[in-house]
């Protein structure tokens, strides 16, 4: 009898062992599939981080409570933003305190922002003056997870005012005498016609 209790203590202790082996082998496999999804997910954040660095339009993440989240490189150089000056968390409206550039009409472009924020869309196009004449796109994207909800918002900005002012000196070379200055003769109809008209 005491040597069957004792065979059942071994065998219990042993399936013991076994079961703790069994759980530290799931453990270490676990483990190791972790580690290795953290790489992954490393090397992406890197990829992912050195693209947005590269970009020459200013990107910008905001959160869900319109806090600042990411901001990239050339987001900081159009707005001029001192690289050490921190953003995250910083909420949006507060955002362009941080920039020595003012804009043309602040009114104009809270209201287009106020509109945007109002909608879980993609905003038009718009053209936002700075008063040191620069001319800067402004576009946005909600962010949403799996599930469509909204996590956040994407900001764009792009400095235009080099096409801007390629385009008006074309339509100026276009509509005048290169040599003169004065209206060529298919501007000067136009506009003879528009006087004669009005």
């Amino acid at each position: 009898m005491i040597q069957l209790t004792i065979l059942a203590v071994v065998i219990g202790g042993f399936l013991i062992v076994l079961s703790i082996r069994r759980l530290l082998i799931a453990m270490r496999h676990a483990e190791r599939q972790q580690r290795e999804a953290r790489e992954v997910a490393e090397k992406e954040q890197s990829r992912m981080a050195a693209l947005l660095s590269a970009m020459s339009i200013g990107i910008l993440f905001e959160d869900k409570q319109g806090c600042v989240e990411y901001v990239n490189p050339a987001f900081r150089r159009i707005w001029a933003i001192d690289e050490d000056k921190p953003l995250q968390g910083l909420p949006l409206e507060r955002l362009l305190d941080a920039s020595p550039h003012q804009l043309a009409s602040p009114e104009n472009a809270s209201k287009h922002v106020l509109q945007v924020l109002d909608t879980h869309e993609i905003s038009e196009r718009f053209e936002i003056n700075c008063n040191d004449g620069r001319i800067l796109m402004q576009l946005s994207y909600p962010v949403l997870d799996h599930d469509q909800g909204v996590l956040g918002r994407l900001w764009i900005y792009e400095d235009v005012t080099h096409e801007r002012q390629t385009a008006q000196q074309l339509l100026y070379l276009a509509e005048h005498d290169h040599l003169t200055g004065l209206y060529n003769r298919h501007r000067f109809q136009q506009r003879l016609e528009f006087m004669i008209d009005s």
